[in-house]
Order: structure tokens, then C-alpha cells, then sequence
């Protein structure tokens, strides 16, 4: 069987301040282990990033980050073994993780718990994500083009269509999507990309029930001086365009 059909891996992260022979069971290794961990595809890659995460500060990156400051160095990363479902990996994960040893139990690893998280179906704390989102985000920003030339395949859309379909964004998430974009700056070159796209597109016109919703939705919305103001500005040399809105005539 092909190695790349085994999507789902064990790995471990070594210290190379800590050179020798280490062997736990029928694992050996040239530098001391520190990390047991399990992935696919670039997952394992993602703990360089960590030394450039001041906020994280559990065990694991205030290690990866000193071994760095020490050495230059990130962590040796090596697979251990690969498998066709996630289930087997977690649990060679576990198996590994008991076999070599936390710290807390007198072993090198930095593990906190034995092993078996992430599985489909488990519920992340909010910490958790956090610190997923802030390792995902250094990963992007280093390697900007790592999804450029991505080719999406017809199911992957269908699983994503259904995914999202009826999905309803709650109150807290459009909070954060407005905090997130406040003060942002686009670059000339997104500008515009996005002139052209406005260009080129070919909407079609809004259906009468479309209106109704955009014209009830729009009652006795007030706008503040500072966006009429902004408004005024963005306008300001647009050619006048007349629209007749209900039977009156607007200009734009």
C-alpha cells in the first residue's frame, strides 16, 4: 500500500540541545523527545511557528521558543508512523505517549494530557481555538502562497456548500468580525482587484421580493454625521445618476 494513502501520522518533536541514544520500547531516537503528537498533511510543521507566539505560554512553546533562542534552531520534526483512519492514529498516539512519558509522570514529555484529542466530535475550548487560530495565522503569514494554486475538487465543494448552507452567524461572531475589520487598510493593488471584479460582474437585477426585504430592512435606519460625511467624500466627482425609486426620481 502507498505511503500517501496513509493520510493520518504519528509524529514526535525532538530537542537538539540533547543529543544520544534514546529508545522506548521499539522507538529510537538521537535526540531527546519532548512532544508526541498527531497529524496529516502540514500539521506537524505548524510548531516552528510557535516561538514567534508570545502568547502561548504552555510548556511546549516556552520550550520550542528556548530551544530557538539557544540553538537557532526549531525542533527536529520526525513522523513516526502513518495510518488510514485518524482513529488508529489516536490511538498509536496514546500508546507512545504511555510508553515514553510525561513529565509529570517522570517522563521528557510535554504532552498535558495521554493522548487521543482532536477526534471528530469533540468539543474545543475557547482557548483552544485561540491558540489555533494565532498558530494557523503566523503559518499563513510565513508562507503566504502555501494554498495558491489549490485545486478544490467537486466533492470537497459539495461537503463545503452543505456545511455552510442554513448557517447562522451569532451575535458574539459578527462582534469579532467587526472588530477585526475596524481601521483596516486596503492595499492599492486589492482595490483594485476589486474595481475589476465590480466590473465584471454580471448580477442579475433584484427581484421584487429582494427590494422589499433591502427597503424594510433600511426603515428608520439613522446614519451618523460622520458617515453622511464619509459618504459625501466617496461621491465626491462620481458622474449624477437618476434612479427612480417608487414612483420618485433620487439622485445618486
Amino acid at each position: 500500500m502507498k505511503l500517501s494513502t496513509r493520510r493520518f501520522y504519528v509524529y514526535v518533536l525532538l530537542d537538539p540541545r540533547k543529543p544520544g541514544y534514546y529508545q522506548y520500547g521499539d522507538k529510537c531516537f538521537d535526540f531527546e523527545p519532548f512532544y508526541i503528537g498527531k497529524g496529516c498533511r502540514n500539521r506537524k510543521d505548524f510548531h516552528k511557528y510557535e516561538k514567534l507566539d508570545k502568547k502561548d505560554n504552555s510548556h511546549k512553546a516556552r520550550k520550542i521558543r528556548n530551544i530557538f533562542k539557544e540553538t537557532g534552531k526549531d525542533p527536529i520534526v520526525q513522523k513516526i508512523d502513518r495510518f488510514l483512519s485518524e482513529e488508529d492514529a489516536f490511538k498509536r498516539e496514546i500508546e507512545i505517549i504511555s510508553m515514553i512519558g510525561r513529565q509529570n509522570y517522570g517522563g521528557p514529555l510535554c504532552n498535558m494530557t495521554d493522548g487521543g484529542e482532536g477526534a471528530v466530535g469533540r468539543v474545543q475550548t475557547e482557548e483552544e481555538k485561540e491558540k489555533r487560530r494565532r498558530s494557523r495565522a503566523l503559518f499563513l503569514e510565513k508562507n503566504p502562497d502555501h494554498f495558491k494554486g489549490r485545486k478544490i475538487s467537486e466533492e470537497t465543494r459539495r461537503k463545503l456548500s452543505a456545511l455552510f448552507k442554513g448557517r447562522k452567524i451569532s451575535e458574539e461572531q459578527k462582534r469579532r468580525i467587526s472588530e477585526k475589520h475596524k481601521g483596516r487598510k486596503l492595499s492599492e493593488k486589492h482595490k483594485e482587484a476589486l474595481r475589476k471584479g465590480a466590473k465584471n460582474r454580471n448580477s442579475p437585477p433584484c427581484s421584487e421580493e429582494k427590494k422589499r426585504k433591502i427597503s424594510k430592512a433600511l426603515i428608520g435606519r439613522s446614519v451618523s454625521e460622520e458617515t453622511r460625511q464619509k459618504i459625501s467624500t466617496s461621491k465626491k466627482g462620481r458622474p449624477i445618476r437618476k434612479r427612480l425609486v417608487q414612483g420618485e426620481v433620487f439622485l445618486f
